[in-house]
């Protein structure tokens, strides 16, 4: 056979190409500009023939299916990267059981992502596939191939796509566990002296933190007696520290400290994008509130007013930034955090 000059990206294209117009005219154009130095090979001679065909059926049906040969010749077979690179990714269910998939270098992710829904839930496309390896998220078919070549086991769940979950349930998914708090609570409480509100607020948004409810109360004990007050900032440190802590709050409509130093006020000049959270929606998690009533609200109430569907979409995708889909929260028109901290 000849030197495999041939390029074998354009024989890949033609034996993967199942008669798409694009791959099989790439193929052609690709294939044919690269023979010219090998017109003595036998195998060369056997493939141009098949890619005249070809080229001659694009031509006269433009871009109808081409009938791709039902047995490739050898050089495809033999020299096509697709065969030689694509593994069987093997993936664990949280049952135990094990799924194979066939992934190569240039198996789109949304198609591993896609095969994974058929397989573990036929009957139900609405579902969301989530690969996890080695405590991170996979987000691309290089991520996945890399923890299949370096032995780190793979775990695949189903989770329902976001915009059909409740929020009660994204906030669950979205939840920090206690022991990851418990790290990110010493962090802060080693902020250097003369920190600010708005340095908690820069930390917790560089980490991608999200806080509950009690989580953000808890906090607020922690550094009301170790931060400093903002300059030029509307309020005193209690409701600079409100503000800061909140912004990154599961529960938007919680008030878990109602002594924001300005008889609520902080709590009540609230706003995402401009929308105004109100009072009847609002719910104590701690304290005696003079201003607010203490009322449980109906789930029917609560609307995703800080955007934590999306930031659950970035969170399964593993985007680094996930917390750039969060709505930004003010009050009196004010936000802790400045353009230069987002």
């Amino acid at each position: 056979s000849c030197d495999r000059a041939c390029p074998t990206t354009a024989l890949e294209a033609l034996s993967m190409s199942q008669g798409r117009w694009s791959f099989v005219n790439w193929a052609c154009s690709a294939f044919v500009k690269a023979r010219s130095g090998n017109s003595g090979c036998a195998e060369c001679a056997r493939l141009a023939a098949e890619i005249e065909r070809l080229q001659q059926h694009l031509v006269e049906n433009a871009g109808a299916p081409v009938a791709t040969p039902a047995e490739p010749c050898p050089a495809i077979t033999d020299m096509a990267p697709s065969s030689r690179d694509a593994v069987q990714v093997c993936l664990h269910q949280m049952s135990g059981q094990e799924l194979q998939l066939t992934v190569g270098p240039h198996t789109s992710f949304q198609d591993v992502t896609n095969e994974l829904v058929a397989l573990m839930a036929p009957s139900d496309r609405s579902m969301h596939a989530r690969i996890v390896a080695g405590g991170n998220v996979v987000a691309s078919t290089a991520d996945l191939l890399d923890c299949h070549r370096n032995g780190i086991p793979i775990q695949a769940a189903l989770n329902r796509s976001p915009e059909r979950m409740t929020l009660p349930e994204i906030v669950e998914e979205l939840s920090m566990e206690d022991a990851e708090f418990k790290g990110h609570r010493f962090a802060l409480s080693k902020l250097p002296r003369g920190s600010t509100p708005r340095d908690a607020a820069v930390y917790l948004r560089s980490n991608n933190v999200l806080l509950s409810a009690a989580q953000a109360a808890d906090l607020f004990d922690l550094l009301v007696t170790t931060l400093v007050r903002i300059d030029g900032v509307q309020s005193g440190l209690r409701g600079q520290l409100v503000l800061a802590l909140h912004s990154f709050c599961l529960e938007p409509y919680a008030i878990w400290e109602p002594d924001d130093g300005s008889d609520e006020c902080v709590w009540a000049n609230m706003t995402y994008n401009d929308r105004c959270l109100g009072y009847d929606c609002r719910y104590i998690i701690r304290g005696e509130p003079r201003n607010f009533p203490s009322r449980t609200p109906a789930r029917s109430d609560l609307k995703d007013v800080s955007n934590l569907r999306a930031v659950l979409c970035a969170r399964r995708q593993g985007m680094d930034d996930e917390l750039s889909q969060l709505c930004l929260l003010k009050s009196y028109n004010t936000s802790i955090l400045r353009k230069c901290d987002l």
